[in-house]
């Protein structure tokens, strides 16, 4: 289900060899307590190094499927990095793409597949990612150690 979202990826447009720490730290989720809020959903990457030059993209896909829910892109603009995004709407073609009448937040609460992952500009593939499930009920974050993306998604 994640790899029709991960197509998407190609069109943000470099090239730097990269590689993460050898420590693992699970991704965790915190909802806030007032689940009468309006749904939002933000992805906080911590300590990532060697990827200076590329991009984190994630999106969110409903796990009882469907189309891809909304996008996250942060430009990693230093080595380590740390950076915090919040997932909104995006152009069909391009998930960094947030010109109106894209760019909105997310707004249905419910039951998500996540894929974070970092990826050379005009790739579609990632060099690292992770794959979890994130419940969306009023504001919602995750949090990811850097080295918690891995290849291909296997940790």
């Amino acid at each position: 289900m994640l790899s029709a979202a991960v197509l998407f990826v190609g069109a943000c447009g470099d090239d730097d060899g990269g590689a993460t720490p050898a420590t693992t730290v699970a991704p965790t989720v915190a909802a806030d307590p007032d689940a009468t809020a309006e749904p939002s959903f933000s992805a906080t990457v911590e300590g990532l190094v060697g990827f200076e030059g590329k991009i984190v993209v994630g999106v969110l896909l409903p796990t009882a499927g469907g189309s891809p829910q909304g996008f996250v892109c942060l430009p990693i603009d230093a080595d380590p990095w740390t950076g915090t995004g919040i997932f909104t709407t995006s152009a069909p073609d391009n998930p960094c793409d947030k010109e109106p009448p894209y760019g909105e937040t997310i707004d249905s609460a419910g039951e998500y597949s996540l894929m974070l992952g970092v990826y050379t500009p005009g790739e579609s593939a990632p060099e690292v990612c992770l794959e979890t499930v994130a419940t969306l009920f009023g504001p919602s974050s995750v949090t990811v150690g850097g080295a918690s993306l891995v290849p291909d998604c296997t940790g």
